[in-house]
């Protein structure tokens, strides 16, 4: 049966019609809201927070967060750099709370003096791949399956063009190795 949606589409793209959230016409799983289910529930997943610790619960030292989190309510954190804690205090911490680590970022230079990532630089290259490895170590320790990657801010003396090149290469280069581990990469430009 023809629900109009031929119709529809041709009153849209003629500027007769606007696209809307219930369209004039029933559709075959019942209701006007195709995501709808027969029992009145919403046919759409729920959308799971985290926890970003380096937001929330400032009030106690960064350790004590997850436990923070935890008695929140959360299931899950995330956080800007996990570098400046041991290792294993910070894993001992993870494991116990029982939270899933879902984010954080690659190193990211010197965040105090404003940098706010190195992956655009041209001359930094070889710290961006330390960084990584390092990142790779920190998040198969914490069960971590995402890192984040900070393009940077391009320094004036460097052209567009080549921050961007250098910016490519450099996530040619962490995608490559964070694949092999089977850490998925994203970039924050």
């Amino acid at each position: 049966i023809d629900r109009g949606k031929g119709r529809w589409s041709q009153l849209i793209s003629a500027g007769f019609a606007t696209m809307r959230a219930v369209p004039p016409f029933p559709y075959p799983t019942g209701g006007y809201r195709p995501w709808r289910r027969r029992t009145g529930t919403y046919n759409r997943p729920m959308p799971r927070f985290s926890a970003n610790l380096s937001f929330l619960f400032t009030e106690r030292s960064f350790l004590e967060r997850f436990a923070a989190a935890r008695d929140a309510g959360f299931a899950a954190v995330e956080f800007h750099f996990p570098y400046e804690h041991d290792r294993a205090a910070l894993a001992e911490v993870v494991l116990t709370s029982g939270l899933e680590v879902v984010l954080f970022n690659l190193p990211a230079g010197d965040w105090v003096a404003g940098e706010r990532g190195i992956a655009c630089h041209p001359r930094r290259i070889a710290e961006f791949q330390d960084g990584v490895g390092l990142a790779i170590d920190y998040a198969r320790l914490l069960g971590c399956i995402r890192l984040n990657c900070l393009a940077g801010i391009a320094l004036g003396d460097i052209t567009h063009d080549k921050a961007r090149e250098t910016l490519i290469e450099n996530l040619r280069f962490a995608a490559a190795v964070a694949g092999r581990a089977g850490i998925e990469l994203v970039l924050e430009p």
